[in-house]
């Protein structure tokens, strides 16, 4: 048999000669070591995890946790069977279940309400045999919904996952949700964003939908209660609407139980349609920012006003009573009567206070770094902190157009010697704006326009007048009075950069302390 026999040939080619180039590189991928697959996996995006879960078992074995970790810590869930169970079996898994890290349950579920229902039916321009079947339909999705209830089958679901989750021992943050904006409950035709909504809502031609806030924290508080369950956080997300009193009392219930206290390991959220409030007892810190969504144009801090609280005069009470070391606002608007108290409120315990890209709003419309004083003073003479940090604030009136007036850029003081000190200059300055030299180019606009209009006004005369003309003495005296305004408004500037250099060479020295 000679060596160009084909047959040779056809033995010699093996299974692998004969796959295409990229599937030899495929199966290469998978002869490394699991070590580096993991590694891999890490460094996948969480939106192509799940594809690269479905390329083969292999793969889809070394992703899983981190495709817990990336796509399943933080969920949301509602309450039917279908969704439950989905929460069940989650919790139960052995990969899975670890990398939970906050459950929260819509706050809205499908009306039976018939005056809606009609009004919606109606709208569709369908037949009165078309318009029976819709409302069995939703008939039949509503009893299902008050079966699930009546016996008890979602309270042991609920139980059975926070089981689940305390013997895993995670720390897990337990809430509500509402995706729903306030002026179109009812009639929403958007599915909620929770597990299970759509599934739902898959029969129906339409969703229609009723608040359920406080049952739904109550159910949640009942379940805990039953298995000892504590939450790391508790999250009340009504960040598409207003905290009513109802809801406010619920989670009343659920965050303070019968102390009235915050307790010392349980931390908060609380988001409404304009502020996020995050109450750390276990850091002993409170935390005030904005609610800023994707996509929304009023991203500056005079456009983000945050309220003082936005719940009730007993939580407002246990916050009072709380012990707060830390304090920060971030990129937002306050009112200045309205930060004063949550200041002094804390003034025994506050250490650290934050206020970054804050807009201060004050009442007086004529000098707003004169009423912006007061809270300096607060800071320095009420509280004995041992930090400050003071990053583009600013004092607004609502004549202010312009970036209002920046009071303190870039300052982190420590110590409460260099604390007082530099908030002393600050003070003594008068807070007008030395930080941020607004002051220096409203001084040059004044001086630049009382020259140019001194100018002018002599160009003119000169062009119509002669010194001979009966009204020169007066135009002389005019120009005598001007350019004394001028000289004066020069001294005036002179004396405010000899201030200023002086408060800088101060300023300096305080900055050079160490606590």
């Amino acid at each position: 048999m000679s060596a160009a026999d084909p047959t040779l040939n056809k033995i010699a080619l093996t299974s692998s000669d004969k796959l295409p180039p990229h599937r030899n590189d495929a199966r290469k991928f998978l002869t490394l070591p699991n070590e580096l697959l993991t590694i891999i996996s890490d460094a996948i995006e969480p939106g192509d995890l799940p594809n690269f879960r479905l390329t083969c078992r292999t793969l889809n074995d070394v992703s899983s946790k981190h495709f817990g970790e990336k796509r399943l810590a933080h969920r949301r869930f509602i309450f039917t069977e279908y969704s439950m169970s989905g929460l069940m079996d989650m919790t139960a898994h052995s990969v899975f279940g670890p990398c939970i890290k906050s459950v929260l349950f819509g706050t809205h579920c499908l009306t039976n309400n018939l005056d809606t229902l009609m009004k919606a039916i109606d709208s569709l321009k369908v037949t009165d045999i078309e318009a029976m079947v819709i409302l069995r339909k939703y008939h039949t999705c509503w009893d299902t919904r008050s079966r699930f209830y009546a016996d008890r089958r979602l309270s042991r679901m609920l139980v059975l996952a926070l089981s689940n989750l305390r013997v895993l021992g995670n720390q897990v943050a337990l809430g509500v949700f509402n995706d729903v904006p306030d002026g179109v409950r009812g009639l929403y035709t958007r599915p909620l964003s929770g597990y299970g909504s759509e599934h739902q809502s898959r029969t129906l031609p339409f969703v229609k939908l009723m608040m359920s806030n406080v049952s739904t924290l109550n159910v949640i508080f009942a379940s805990c209660n039953v298995v000892g369950f504590s939450p790391h956080r508790i999250v009340l997300d009504l960040s598409e609407s207003g905290i009513d009193m109802e809801t406010s009392h619920a989670f009343d219930s659920f965050m303070l139980g019968n102390s009235g206290h915050i307790p010392p390991t349980i931390d908060a959220c609380i988001k409404d349609r304009q502020t996020k409030t995050y109450v750390s007892s276990s850091q002993s810190s409170l935390s005030l920012r904005p609610r800023i969504l994707p996509g929304d144009i009023w991203t500056e801090p005079e456009n983000r006003t945050v309220s003082n609280l936005s719940l009730n005069v007993v939580f407002r009470t246990a916050l009072a009573a709380a012990h707060f070391r830390r304090f920060r606002m971030d990129s937002c608007s306050i009112q200045a009567e309205m930060l004063l108290p949550v200041l002094r409120r804390f003034r025994r315990t506050l250490q650290v206070v934050e206020l970054i890209n804050i807009a201060i709003w004050v009442g007086d419309k004529f000098d707003a770094s004169r009423c912006v004083l007061p809270v300096l003073c607060t800071l320095r003479d009420d509280l004995q902190l041992q930090e400050l940090v003071m990053d583009n604030v600013r004092a607004y009136h609502e004549d202010y157009y312009n970036g209002g007036i920046l009071v303190a850029n870039g300052r982190s003081w420590y110590g409460q010697q260099q604390i007082g000190q530099g908030l002393s200059v600050f003070i003594d300055f008068g807070a007008d704006s030395w930080d941020g030299g607004d002051s220096d180019e409203h001084f040059k606009k004044n001086l630049s326009y009382i020259e140019a209009d001194c100018q002018l006004q002599y160009a003119d005369y000169v062009d119509m007048h002669k010194p001979e003309d009966t009204d020169y003495i007066d135009f002389l005296q005019w120009k005598g009075g001007r350019e004394a305004v001028l000289e004066e408004y020069k001294l005036e500037y002179e004396e405010y950069k000899l201030k200023r250099g002086r408060i800088r060479e101060v300023m300096a020295a305080v900055e050079a302390l160490r606590p």
